[in-house]
């Protein structure tokens, strides 16, 4: 009886690495990414992390590359360079 275990355990442990071996070949699932960012129609932007901003106040379209802001003290108005 010792004689079959000692020549069936080599045949079990390379099975067994075969298994592994090939769960690790396989590929991974598909990532779902969701929706896209940018701006939707029900007047928020969804960033790239699927992260939802929703604005406060009026948005106005800016130029591509917006710099530097400057609010008024007043805390009505501000100034974009662009």
């Amino acid at each position: 009886m010792k004689k079959f275990v000692y020549w069936l355990a080599p045949f079990v442990f390379f099975a067994l690495s075969a298994c592994t071996l090939l769960e690790r070949s396989a590929p991974p699932p598909p990532v779902h990414l969701g929706e896209l960012p940018g701006l939707k129609g029900d007047g928020f932007t969804l960033l790239p992390n699927q992260w939802r901003l929703n604005p406060a106040g009026r948005q106005l379209p800016m130029g591509d590359f917006p710099v530097n802001i400057a609010v008024h003290p007043g805390g009505r108005f501000a100034a974009v360079l662009h």
